[in-house]
């Protein structure tokens, strides 16, 4: 029986919170070494496993989704929702291009650091996940995901949309089927037709570019014990805002996006250790954030608190060059730049012991690989 093992990394997003959800603004967004794996294996009934929630159920593909043999709780159904949308989008996909459509079993592994004490630790294990099963599936099908690596990222762009109830930017998919890259959206409203092959070979005006972080860059990622944000929440909320307070929102947001596209192009231009280009990048990137803050601030939600401000102030004194609550914000985690690795070991040494929140240090490195299949 055939058997597909496919992969899919981690994410840190460090410019374009937000500001990406609009059409033409860009983000970077940085893989890492942390993966998903999703194991796909021909059978005559189709089962999903995923262990780390302690789910193994049987299910049907009705022509549209899927039916699971018995009834899951809600806990267990948001819990699989990603796996589920993946797979059902695979096989509608596959069904409409007139494709026989097999059975199989998915069984996820993720690496321990996308769940720290039974909480999220930000790394986006869903789009992970989302991705790995894309590819999983569609190549247990016949289809050669890395001539087709088009094809996965849209499936997966379009699983991931509808999981998340229809939001999101859709970099963290970009990343874990490209790897490392600057990241423009797809336009909002490519999923409005109602072929899903019509959807999936449409030109959805998207932008990737590969772009390696520098070598020198030592990152550190850390992870708030018993703290949790929902970025689907934060969204929520800057989009309210936004809708009565429209023209000030699109000034903040093109201030945002004007900061970013130049600390990215310093990180374009950075092919060596220049202290006037860092300089540069540092004053571009912590605007950015600040602005973004900023954001939080006037949309009422707790994008960058102020503890989590001084705690970003007291990284800065204690080795860090940027410093940042990564993604949406809000407090899954932490991420800083050093520039040696004293630098690295000060910061490490300094949230270990700092007092005021519990910040647990995860071995994490930027990797800059995106998806990968094993046949």
């Amino acid at each position: 029986m055939k058997e597909i093992i496919a992969s899919a990394p981690g994410k840190i997003l460090w410019l374009g919170a937000y500001s990406i959800l609009e059409n033409k603004n860009i983000s970077y967004v940085t893989s890492v070494d942390k993966r998903v794996a999703v194991r796909v294996k021909e059978q005559k009934t189709m089962t999903l496993n995923l262990p780390q929630f302690k789910i193994s159920v049987n299910a049907e593909f009705d022509g549209n989704e899927l039916v699971f043999a018995k009834n899951l709780e809600e806990k267990k159904l948001r819990e699989i929702r990603f796996v589920k949308c993946a797979v059902e989008a695979c096989l509608k996909y596959l069904q409409e291009k007139g494709k026989k459509i097999k059975s199989f079993s998915l069984t996820t592994k993720s690496d321990k650091e996308f769940s720290v004490n039974d909480g999220k630790s930000g790394l986006g294990s869903s789009a992970a996940v989302t991705v790995a099963s894309v590819a999983g599936v569609m190549a247990l099908h016949g289809i050669n995901v890395k001539k087709d690596v088009e094809v996965v990222h849209k499936l997966a762009q379009y699983a991931h949309y509808k999981a998340q109830g229809k939001v999101g930017s859709g970099f963290d998919i970009a990343c874990a089927t490209f790897g490392t890259c600057v990241y423009s959206r797809f336009s909002g409203d490519v999923f409005e037709k109602e072929n899903l092959v019509e959807i999936i070979e449409s030109d959805w005006g998207y932008n990737v570019e590969p772009l390696t972080m520098p070598a020198f860059f030592h990152v550190v990622v850390g992870n708030f014990k018993g703290e949790s944000a929902s970025t689907v929440d934060m969204i929520k909320k800057v989009r309210e805002w936004k809708e009565t307070h429209r023209s000030e929102y699109d000034r903040l947001i093109a201030r945002i996006n004007e900061a970013n596209e130049e600390a990215i192009q310093y990180i374009r231009d950075m092919k060596t250790f220049d202290e006037r280009v860092l300089k540069e990048f540092k004053k571009s990137f912590d605007l950015s954030r600040n602005l973004t803050r900023e954001l939080g601030l006037l949309s009422g939600g707790d994008i960058q608190t102020e503890k989590f401000s001084q705690l970003i102030r007291f990284t800065f004194k204690n080795g860090a060059f940027v410093c940042k609550l990564p993604g949406a914000g809000g407090g899954d985690s932490i991420v800083a730049i050093c520039l040696s690795n004293e630098n690295e070991l000060l910061v490490k040494n300094f949230w270990k012991t700092y007092n005021e929140k519990k910040i647990e240090i995860l071995d994490v490195k930027i990797d800059n690989r995106g998806l990968e299949v094993e046949m």
